[in-house]
């Protein structure tokens, strides 16, 4: 019951979050594809969570990483600005560094909790603890970006005194959503663990062929020596039950 709890309650975070990516896909050409990538991903989840089988997931989640370490290479490619020593080059740094040090830590913060999420999605005994360890990444990477991210604002309010929680509200409303995915997810692998484990061990303790046949000689033994059966009957029930 639980397990299905987990399933479900996953199933439903990753729909919203391709729904949430197509949403900012639309309204940002420049990054089109990086967000339908990051859709794809989502969607790989989604199917790996329908079949019941959370491994599949690592593939999603493996597109995911692929595509945030690709916008970060994107987005890096300015370095060679950062470190120039022309004038323009000073006023580039003097400008961006703080920026581009934030987005930095937004964006590498996002990429542990996914690859964290790669591992953990695969059922084993430490699928539990890798899912809260990916979703305290993740919201590492929210308070950075809710704190800090550049633009006309400092610290939690805009410079016209609204709260920056609700000028990003979908975003932040995407980071949620993905955290509960990634415990739920994670949980529903360690849940698959758990369920196998139990089912092997149920497969070690249920008797065998062999076992079964010692068991019914020693019940004929003990017949024949309480007098219940003759040694006749005796032979002849031993060997047909060491012929078959």
């Amino acid at each position: 019951m639980k397990k299905n709890i987990w399933k479900y309650l996953s199933i439903i975070c990753f729909i919203a979050t391709m729904g949430l990516y197509y949403l900012r896909a639309t309204g940002a050409e420049s990054e089109y594809k990086f967000y339908i990538t990051m859709i794809i991903g989502c969607a790989i989840i989604v199917i790996a969570l329908l079949s019941s089988i959370p491994g599949i997931a690592t593939i999603g989640s493996g597109v995911l990483t692929i595509s945030l370490v690709h916008q970060f290479i994107y987005f890096a490619k300015d370095i060679p600005w950062l470190f120039g020593n022309s004038a323009a080059d000073a006023m580039f740094r003097k400008n961006n560094w703080k920026a581009f040090t934030i987005e930095s830590g937004i964006i590498a913060t996002f990429i542990i909790a996914l690859v964290l999420l790669l591992i953990g999605c695969i059922p084993t005994k430490l699928s539990k603890k890798l899912g809260m360890t990916s979703a305290v990444s993740l919201t590492i990477s929210f308070a950075i970006l809710m704190l800090y991210r550049s633009g006309n604002y400092t610290g939690w309010y805009l410079s016209s005194g609204v709260p920056l929680f609700w000028s990003n509200g979908h975003r932040a409303l995407l980071y949620l959503v993905l955290i509960v995915g990634i415990i739920s997810l994670c949980f529903f692998a360690d849940s698959v663990f758990k369920e196998n484990v139990a089912t092997r061990a149920a497969a070690r303790a249920k008797p065998q062929p062999a076992d079964n046949k010692v068991d019914s000689l020693v019940r004929l033994k003990t017949l024949l020596d309480n007098g219940t059966i003759t040694q006749e009957e005796f032979e002849e029930k031993k060997k047909n039950l060491l012929e078959t």
